[in-house]
């Protein structure tokens, strides 16, 4: 039996080491809206919780309009036993089970948890980016100091500054677009809360793109995503294709990027991580006008993501967009596709 809990805030509960963390009003909202999702791939046999009754009622809806699992439930029975698959681990992930009944001995100890939080930083897709060998003049840094920071953005002239902890392109600020003594405070802020602030060339972008594996003993593909981001890289949807047309979308060789990717990831599979894992890329304009190319990792989700969402629904034949759109007063969220529908 597996047990899915859609916990989509996870990225920014890792920021809290001791697992307080209260989900902001919207992204309550999101989870509320996309809680069913895990019906598509689960099974007569696994559990799907879901946060309140409106979601329970929802499910149910969704379970019969589209003949899925009926397995979602708001708790589990005191002698449930089975794994656990939220979207994504944290302390605060571990408390939504246990609150939800599962057993002490089902979750993970702290100790795990926290070596997870640290594969989670920022600083892996540096590491992959080594492994991969990118040329030094394009490596991100962690700076630890605001002059730190200051110094190599200068030298790209144009920069992109990232929470250490953060997901879905938020926690992203383009260092090029504000003053200086505004920049400084905003490092500043990122370096006392997080200790680090990750600086990484600015890129044209002209696909945003995701590589999919399973990580486990060994590091598996499981294919391509292809999503949309906005102009300061925040994610808005992902498109539900089949793989083959998505694939002929990206003009790159995969063969060889998921070879020397998965070859990149197994220090991950080594240090623990067992799960989902998603690699966002990108295909750029070079500055000086030469043929587009690959940025070959822009951020690590070791998690589900919205491009597995994406692929596993387009397994069902469907197809079109997933996408949250939040309304302006942040509260209500509307779907957009099969797998949710709230309004």
């Amino acid at each position: 039996m597996r047990i899915f809990y859609f916990n989509p805030y996870n990225d920014l509960a890792l920021a809290a080491p001791t697992g307080h963390f209260t989900p902001p009003a919207s992204a309550l909202a999101v989870e509320r809206a996309g809680a069913c999702l895990p019906l598509w791939w689960a099974s007569e046999s696994d559990i799907v919780l879901v946060p309140d009754e409106s979601s329970l009622a929802m499910a149910r809806h969704i379970s019969a309009k589209f003949g899925l699992p009926n397995v979602a439930s708001l708790k589990v029975q005191a002698d449930t036993t089975g794994e656990l698959h939220p979207w994504g681990w944290s302390r605060h992930a571990a408390g939504l089970f246990a609150r939800a009944g599962v057993r002490t001995e089902l979750l993970p100890s702290p100790r795990w948890l926290e070596e997870m939080r640290q594969l989670s930083h920022r600083r892996t897709s540096i590491g992959v980016l080594h492994r991969l060998g990118l040329p030094a003049e394009l490596m991100p840094i962690e700076a630890r100091s605001v002059n730190e920071a200051m110094e190599r953005y200068r030298r790209w002239d144009k920069a992109v500054m990232k929470l250490p902890w953060s997901g879905s392109g938020r926690g992203v600020m383009l260092a090029h677009e504000i003053p200086d003594a505004t920049l400084r405070g905003y490092i500043e802020g990122v370096i006392r809360r997080q200790g680090s602030i990750i600086v990484e060339p600015f890129y044209h972008r002209r696909l945003d793109f995701a590589m999919l594996f399973e990580i486990g003993e060994e590091v598996n593909y499981a294919g391509v995503s292809v999503f949309a981001a906005d102009s300061r890289g925040r994610y808005t949807g992902n498109i539900v294709a089949p793989q083959s047309e998505l694939e002929s979308m990206i003009p790159a060789d995969l063969t060889i990027l998921r070879r020397s990717m998965a070859d990149a990831l197994r220090p991950i599979a080594d240090a623990g991580y067992r799960g989902p894992c998603g690699v966002d890329m990108m295909v750029y304009d070079p500055a000086d006008g030469r043929e587009p190319a690959v940025m070959p990792c822009i951020e690590v989700n070791l998690r589900w993501t919205m491009g597995i969402a994406a692929m596993l629904l387009a397994r069902h034949g469907l197809r079109g967009e997933l996408r949250f759109s939040l309304r302006p007063n942040g509260q209500t969220v509307s779907g957009n596709g099969p797998c949710f529908n709230i309004e």
